[in-house]
């Protein structure tokens, strides 16, 4: 038995809840806790593919694993996709018979609560196609509703839909069961309370087996396919089980309770909520560093290895190296700029906004003045006008994203836009953030 697995499978989520007293369920078919490097499950399942994610790493007693963090605005594509039966012929996800449980969290609010929601379709789980047939969990784009259904030539087929009424960085505990033998149905329950029932799944993706038989196709976790309908938000220990496991954990409401409250008490010890991913800029990155320093929070991160070299352009500028090191592994940095330090405050300095990066990572910035900058990073913790930037980057660059358009700060700035001067809602252009290949 795997004892690793054994442990946090079942006695972290079942045995640390208060008053727990229910059936050990049996050990789950697959359990992603997102270890790095390369977001692999527990039974060594690697992503088919990911772009535009991080990750930091829970240090909520007794938990292990890493945060998923999956938050573009929809701007750019975002995705994370495992095989259904993976190569070591592990069940990761079945789409007849099966159990999900899993912790998300949002970063945004619905409607009901003042909020807008995702702005679109948030997938939590997305496998096959519509044309061919789609298995898929999602909220609605108010965030008013969490719905559990299937798709086929175009139609359809809604298995089950529960309303949901959700502030922005706030844990939820999602159970999904669905069963097409005996016990036909499915049932979804949240923050321990039964919250809907329905029908069987009766729509199947595709099953494509390669010559050694194993299933390939994706299934994609926090958006769909495309990685533009996304659940905007951070997911933490996924559980999967081929098999209604019938334990009851689904409805402890008061154990559900003990975990939210310690993911959220260290959550705040980080400062807040997670920010979501405003991308490279004007960085350019380079071949990781090959010793790497870690630090013991999400502050705790400085800029290294700093070299510099004329640029070969022609254009007289500098061309800076450097590194990112300490902090949190996965965690999108800022990094901005100044050509001086004027006052007492850094905040009074005229800083600009390079890009983000991670730890471990080696960037470059070309074009960069001769004589005196300045290097600083941010962490990515939200601002709290939730115009998807930073807290770093309307302290030091811009202090006010509002614009009175109604379109996000994060937007603006992905399209070369003005932060405060009000405009027409744009279309969506193509942006391309480059992405490191998965090892």
């Amino acid at each position: 038995m795997n004892t690793k697995r054994f442990v946090l499978g079942w006695l972290v989520l079942l045995n640390c809840l208060a008053g727990f007293a229910q059936t050990v369920p049996p050990i789950p078919s697959a359990f992603f806790q997102f270890l790095q490097p390369g977001y692999f499950s527990d039974e060594f399942s690697f992503p088919t593919s990911l772009t535009n994610i991080s990750a930091i790493t829970c240090t909520a007693p007794p938990f292990e694993g890493n945060v998923l963090i999956l938050d573009t605005t929809n701007q750019v594509p975002a995705y994370l996709s495992y095989y259904m039966i993976d190569t070591n012929w592990n069940a990761n996800l079945e789409t007849d018979v099966g159990e999900e449980l899993m912790m998300v969290q949002g970063n945004w609010s619905s409607v009901s609560q003042a909020g807008t929601g995702p702005g679109a379709t948030g997938f939590l789980f997305y496998c096959g196609d519509t044309n061919n047939g789609l298995f898929a969990l999602a909220v609605d784009a108010p965030g008013s509703n969490m719905v559990f259904y299937g798709v086929s030539g175009g139609i359809t087929n809604t298995y089950l839909t529960a309303p949901i009424s959700w502030t922005s960085n706030s844990w939820h505990l999602v159970v999904l069961e669905y069963n097409v033998g005996r016990h036909a149905g499915s049932s979804l329950y949240l923050d321990g309370v039964l919250a809907g029932t329905g029908g069987a799944v009766s729509i199947q993706p595709p099953l494509n087996t390669n010559t050694s038989g194993f299933y390939t196709n994706s299934w994609f976790l926090g958006s769909d396919s495309a990685g533009l309908e996304q659940f905007r938000g951070a997911v933490f220990n996924l559980d999967t089980w081929c098999e209604i496991t019938f334990n009851g954990f689904g409805t402890d409401t008061n154990g559900w309770l003990t975990i939210s409250n310690a993911l959220a008490t260290w959550q705040a010890s980080l400062g807040g909520g997670f920010g979501g991913m405003m991308g490279m800029g004007l960085l350019s990155s380079g071949c990781p560093c090959t010793n790497c320093i870690f630090g013991t929070n999400l502050a705790s991160v400085y800029v290294a290895n700093v070299g510099a070299t004329n640029d070969t352009n022609g254009d007289g500028g500098i061309t800076y190296t450097f590194s990112i090191q300490g902090g949190l592994p996965e965690v999108p940095y800022d990094v901005f700029s100044a050509p001086s330090l004027t006052g007492t405050a850094l905040t009074s300095a005229s800083w600009v906004w390079l890009g983000q990066g991670t730890n471990c990572g080696v960037y470059q910035v070309t074009n960069q003045p001769f004589g005196l900058s300045f290097y600083i990073l941010g962490t990515p913790l939200p601002a709290a006008d939730g115009s998807g930037l930073t807290q770093a980057y309307e302290a030091l660059v811009h202090s006010s994203s509002s614009g009175g358009d109604g379109i996000s700060g994060l937007y603006k700035l992905l399209h070369g836009l003005s932060l405060s001067t009000s405009i027409a809602v744009p279309a969506l252009s193509s942006i391309s953030i480059p992405t490191c290949p998965v090892q």
